[in-house]
């Protein structure tokens, strides 16, 4: 005679639990989309941004955040290193952006689109 294992019923899920969890993880895809693609990046792949894209451009972004006339600029103490959009580290002279995804900008430029970070 054959013997069959028994199976716990405690380790099977039944349809509705493996539904649920299965919900529970594709809710989460949207959330995992917003991680800027600056941060997936390696930072060794990522080119430093060209003042002649068009969104540096549009956006009037400058490496040297010094040659903007403070008219210009706002916040004489305006930099991409106190920029909330700015996420490289404060040791490195190059770092990630939200705005300019995918590419380096000078922690010591500045845009437009600069927000105080804190």
């Amino acid at each position: 005679m054959k013997e069959y294992k028994t199976v716990s019923r405690r380790k099977m899920l039944s349809r509705g639990q493996m539904l649920s969890r299965d919900l529970a993880f594709t809710s989460l895809l949207p959330v995992l989309s917003w991680i800027p693609l600056a941060r997936v990046r390696a930072a060794e792949e990522m080119p430093i941004l060209s003042l002649d894209e068009p969104m540096a451009k549009s956006l009037q972004y400058i490496h040297d955040a010094i040659q903007v006339p403070e008219s210009v600029r706002s916040v004489s103490e305006a930099f991409c290193h106190n920029c909330q959009l700015y996420t490289g580290d404060t040791e490195s002279q190059w770092g990630p952006c939200a705005v300019f995804a995918g590419k380096h900008i000078n922690r010591d430029g500045w845009c437009d689109a600069w927000v105080r970070k804190g």
